[in-house]
C-alpha cells in the first residue's frame, strides 16, 4: 500500500471515530514506509491525541500518550517546518499537555502555543481547527486571573494578553469553515455568554444540541451543550 492509499484509508477511519483503529493502523506505517512523510506523521500524532481524549482523567498513560504525539510534531518540525500541520498539532499538543505541566510552564508554552497556531494559519489560512485553537487561545488567555497574570509578569515581563470579543471573531471564523464543528458551537455559546449576552448563547448552545455527533468524546460534548442550554 502506498503513503497516499495509507492516508485516504485512515481519513475513512477517522471519519468513522474509529480512533483506535486508525491509531493500530497507522503504526506499523508510521514507524516504516511513512516515516519522514508528514501527512503520515501528522495523522499519526491525531490518533494518538484522540485516544488520549478519551481517557478521561490526567493518568499516565494519558500523559505519555501526549509525550509520543509530541515527540512525533518535533520529528515532523524538522522534517518540513514550511508543512502547516506540524505547527498546529504542536500547539494542540502543547495545550493538551498543559494539565500536567506548572504554571510557569503553562504561562512559557503559551506563548509558543499562539505563535505556532499563527504560523500554521499563515500556512493554511482558513483551516477551521487552527481558528478554533486560536479562539481557545484567546478565550483561555482572556480568562487568565489577576494572580496568574501577576506570576506571568514577574517571570517574563509582559503577560499574554487577549479579550474574549477575540475569541468570539476566531470562533465564528471557524464555524464558517466548518459549521459541523460541535466543540466550537459549544465554545461559542460559552463565549456569548461570558459577553453577557444570553440570547446568543442560547442559540448556539441550540445549534451544538442538533450538531450530529459520534463517539465518546463528541457525546460528552452534546451532553454538555444540553446541560449548558437548560440553564439558560
Amino acid at each position: 500500500m502506498s503513503n497516499a492509499d495509507a492516508v485516504a484509508q485512515a481519513e475513512q477511519l477517522h471519519r468513522e471515530k474509529k480512533y483506535k483503529e486508525v491509531f493500530d493502523f497507522l503504526r506499523p506505517v508510521a514507524e516504516g514506509p511513512g516515516a519522514e512523510d508528514v501527512e503520515i506523521l501528522f495523522r499519526y500524532c491525531r490518533a494518538h491525541y484522540d485516544l488520549a481524549q478519551i481517557i478521561k482523567e490526567n493518568t499516565d498513560e494519558k500523559k505519555a500518550m501526549m509525550n509520543k504525539a509530541l515527540e512525533i510534531v518535533k520529528k515532523m518540525l524538522v522534517i518540513n517546518p514550511d508543512h502547516w500541520a506540524p505547527h498546529k498539532w504542536h500547539a494542540i499538543i502543547l495545550s493538551g499537555l498543559g494539565d500536567f505541566e506548572s504554571q510557569k510552564d503553562k504561562i512559557a508554552n503559551a506563548y509558543v502555543i499562539r505563535d505556532e497556531i499563527k504560523r500554521a494559519l499563515e500556512l493554511a489560512p482558513g483551516d477551521s481547527n487552527s481558528l478554533h485553537m486560536m479562539g481557545r487561545w484567546c478565550f483561555s488567555v482572556a480568562g487568565i486571573g489577576w494572580m496568574a497574570r501577576a506570576a506571568a509578569s514577574a517571570l517574563f515581563g509582559t503577560p499574554p494578553t487577549s479579550t474574549y470579543e477575540e475569541a468570539l471573531d476566531y470562533f465564528l471564523q471557524a464555524q464558517t469553515a466548518d459549521p459541523n464543528n460541535l466543540r466550537n458551537a459549544v465554545y461559542l455559546g460559552d463565549t456569548y455568554l461570558l459577553l453577557k449576552q444570553k440570547d446568543n448563547a442560547k442559540t448556539w448552545f441550540q445549534k451544538a444540541v442538533a450538531l450530529p455527533y459520534g463517539g465518546e468524546v463528541e457525546q460528552d460534548m452534546h451532553n454538555e451543550a444540553q446541560t449548558k442550554l437548560s440553564k439558560i
